[in-house]
């Protein structure tokens, strides 16, 4: 049981056994002080398999630590995968983590506030509001049935009498078209 990191109260280890399994690269997480029940959280996806005793205020902070630290931790975890020993790291949280750069938009809600736009809620709290004339498979959807879209695994949009599926990106835009190169 490899210890791959610390931070304060919390412990993250991976068990032998499933580095050498063919699940997504995850991280077991235990409260030191208590060593209750382990949590079990996937690395690039940042949700929990499993929760442990970790209350629910103590969830927030392990997914901002391992979302902070997640190159590191992904780099510790192949290590221990490759057969190498590995020296706990300190795991440093950045307490006011700012902007969207590392968020993963999940759509939340659709809705239609003014003529001629429509808006798109996303779970992390961004609003957008859209100009129905850049949808025009949407624009051809009669307005009493616009009031009912299907929502797709959070990433996704369409409506039944809608031939096309709004992707994410269709709403925000390809990232490659205006992130930062420096």
């Amino acid at each position: 049981m490899p210890k791959i990191a610390i931070y304060e109260f919390l412990t993250f280890y991976a068990y032998m056994y499933d580095i050498i399994g063919t699940e997504p690269s995850h991280l077991h997480v235990y409260k030191t002080k208590t060593k209750g029940k382990v949590a079990k959280i996937w690395i690039d996806s940042l949700t929990f398999a499993e929760v442990g005793d970790l209350k629910e205020k103590e969830q927030n902070p392990v997914v901002r630590l391992v979302e902070a630290n997640q190159e590191v931790l992904l780099a510790q975890y192949n290590r221990v995968r490759q057969g190498e020993k590995v020296k706990a790291i300190t795991l440093k949280l950045k307490k006011n983590m700012e902007g969207f750069g590392r968020v993963t938009p999940r759509i939340k809600k659709v809705s239609f506030p003014k003529v001629g736009k429509f808006q798109v809620d996303l779970e992390d709290g961004r609003e957008i509001i859209l100009p129905i004339s850049r949808f025009p498979s949407l624009k051809k959807v009669p307005t009493s049935d616009r009031r009912h879209p299907i929502i797709l695994n959070g990433d996704s949009i369409t409506w039944e009498k809608c031939n096309e599926v709004y992707h994410i990106q269709d709403i925000l835009g390809f990232p490659e078209n205006y992130i930062y190169k420096g």
